[in-house]
C-alpha cells in the first residue's frame, strides 16, 4: 500500500488534496493510530520533493523510522499535471544532490538504520546516467551491472529489491565496489 505523504507539516502536503476536507497528514496521524499493526506491515510512503518539504525531509524519514513504517519513495516534483501550476515549488538538481548526499551520509551514520529510502539509488543513476532507467523492470536483470544500492545498515549492494546475502557486496570500501560488483556479474 502507498501513502501519499509529503512531510510532518501541513506546509509540506499543501500540494495534497484529498476530497474529505481533511489533509493528508491528519489522515495519516489518524490511520497510523487506528490500523498501525498493518500499516507498519504492508504499507510505505510516497513522497514528492518540492521547496516546501526537502530542507526537512531527513527528519522526516527519521520521524517515519520511528514509527516503525519501513519504507519511503521519493521523486522531485515535476512539470506534469498540477505541477506545471506550481513551478515556483521545482526542486533545482543541486538541492537534490545535496539531500541524496545527507541521506547518504545518515546512513553511513546509522541515523536511519531500519527504513529503506528507495529511490535514492534510482535517481543518483539518473543523475550520472542522464536518463531515467528503472532496473526493477530491466531485462535482463541489471544487479550489479548498471548501480549500486545501500541498505538501512550501510552495506553496499548490488539489487536493491531482493535483500538476498547473494547480492551483498563484500568490502564497503568505495575503491573497492567495481571489483566487487564484478564478481557478482562474473557469477
Amino acid at each position: 500500500i502507498g501513502i501519499s505523504l509529503d512531510g510532518r507539516t501541513e506546509r509540506a502536503n499543501a500540494h495534497r488534496s484529498v476530497k474529505s476536507g481533511a489533509s493528508c497528514l491528519e489522515l495519516f496521524n489518524g490511520n497510523i493510530k487506528k490500523y498501525g499493526d498493518f500499516l507498519r506491515r504492508r504499507a510505505g510512503i510516497v513522497c514528492t520533493l518540492s521547496k516546501r518539504n526537502i530542507e526537512e525531509f531527513p527528519k522526516f524519514v527519521l520521524w517515519l523510522q520511528r514509527l516503525g513504517i519501513k519504507g519511503v519513495s521519493l521523486s522531485p516534483l515535476m512539470p506534469a499535471g498540477k505541477g506545471t501550476q506550481i513551478a515556483n515549488d521545482f526542486i533545482s538538481s543541486e538541492e537534490l544532490i545535496g539531500l541524496f548526499d545527507r541521506l547518504i551520509s545518515m546512513v553511513k551514520n546509522k541515523e536511519i538504520n531500519n527504513i529503506s529510502v528507495e529511490s535514492i539509488n534510482k535517481f543518483v543513476s539518473s543523475l550520472v546516467r542522464i536518463r531515467a532507467n528503472d532496473l526493477c523492470h530491466a531485462n535482463p536483470c541489471g544487479a550489479g551491472g548498471n548501480f549500486l544500492a545501500i541498505d538501512s545498515k550501510g552495506n553496499y549492494r548490488a539489487c536493491d529489491c531482493v535483500y538476498d546475502d547473494y547480492f551483498l557486496l563484500e568490502n564497503n570500501e568505495t575503491n573497492c565496489i567495481l571489483n566487487e560488483r564484478t564478481k557478482i556479474l562474473s557469477r
